[in-house]
């Protein structure tokens, strides 16, 4: 395999990887839309029962209420843009740097470490991205628990 073929390879792979992390955003936020949807289901039903049933909120009420906030919260940052993904570079560059080079295997390293570089910091980004995600879970089942205390208090 010629070296220019193995750099076009390279090329497409790091393409490819690009267009994953993207995927892997758009599934978080479709995601994130859906918790969010959920948690003021729960709170709506669960909240408002639990509060008419106690004439208030009390303590373990408060708590699913903040709990409610905080996952709100969190699922809305994560719907939101991140302006540090990068899932593309400027077509205009490469393709001066590709034509001056003549289609050189040097060339094609360059635009290969861009692109392996916006990866790595990609991967930080959806990392921490990821860890939001599940502490909005968290969150989420915590006022699940957080409200069943309440309803289950008022059966007794």
């Amino acid at each position: 395999m010629a070296n220019e073929e193995i750099a076009k390879l390279s090329l497409q792979t790091a393409l490819r990887t690009l267009d994953l992390q993207q995927r892997e955003v758009e599934q978080l936020r479709l995601r994130s839309g859906v918790m969010l949807a959920a948690c003021s289901l729960i709170a709506s039903i669960f909240g408002g029962a639990a509060i008419k049933a106690n004439h208030g909120v009390g303590a373990p009420g408060a708590l699913a209420l903040a709990t409610l906030a905080a996952s709100t919260s969190l699922c809305v940052y994560l719907l939101t843009a991140k302006r540090r993904l990068i899932f593309a570079v400027d077509a205009q560059s490469v393709y001066g740097l590709l034509l001056d080079s003549d289609g050189d295997a040097r060339a094609f390293a360059e635009v290969i470490a861009w692109l392996a570089a916006y990866g790595r910091e990609n991967d930080r980004e959806l990392s921490g991205l990821d860890r939001i995600y599940m502490l909005a879970a968290l969150c989420l089942m915590a006022q699940m628990v957080c409200w069943s205390i309440v309803l289950a208090a008022t059966l007794r």
